[in-house]
């Protein structure tokens, strides 16, 4: 075999190489645009739940804040009193002899247990907004990632065309 025809099946050879990895590229951006397009409907739904959880959440603070600041003489006897009471003593901050007045008080024990489910359920809000919040910020990290892969494709594709116009 003569020096042109082993140049010719080398530059042939390679021309196949390039055709090949093109093909894989192409398929490559088309799996990345799909994943990347999953991955932003995604992102859409956590935001419209983080959103809704953040709002549900405000609300809540907000009425607690009126409510408290309606009191300004509490007493045990009148019943939003003592649930306001309940409700700060299970968000944290204690208050001597809630159980006892609870237990003395006729219709109070009800109330407590009322007051405790209500700062469980708050509880429980705090904890799946974090989550939520938490589960936008790695879909969006994952987004991110697929961009930089996405642009790292078409670079090398766009390096293989401008190799085989020359």
């Amino acid at each position: 075999m003569t020096e042109h025809q082993q140049l010719s099946e080398q530059i042939k050879s390679l021309y196949q190489q390039q055709q090949e990895r093109l093909h894989v590229l192409r398929i490559m951006e088309k799996t990345i645009s799909s994943q990347a397009g999953a991955l932003l409907k995604r992102l859409q739904s956590e935001e419209s739940s983080t959103s809704m959880l953040s709002s549900i959440i405000k609300r809540y603070k907000s009425e607690h804040k009126k409510l408290l600041s309606k009191i300004s003489n509490p007493r045990w006897e009148i019943a939003h009193h003592y649930h306001m009471t309940c409700i700060e003593h299970q968000l944290g901050h204690r208050q001597p002899h809630v159980l006892d007045v609870a237990e003395l008080l006729p219709g109070h024990l009800r109330i407590y247990c009322l007051a405790r489910g209500s700062a469980i359920f708050k509880r429980a809000l705090m904890y799946y907004s974090s989550k939520s919040k938490a589960d936008r910020n790695n879909v969006s990290a994952s987004i991110q990632e697929s961009y930089q892969r996405l642009r790292e494709v078409r670079k090398e594709m766009k390096q293989i065309h401008k190799v085989r116009r020359e």
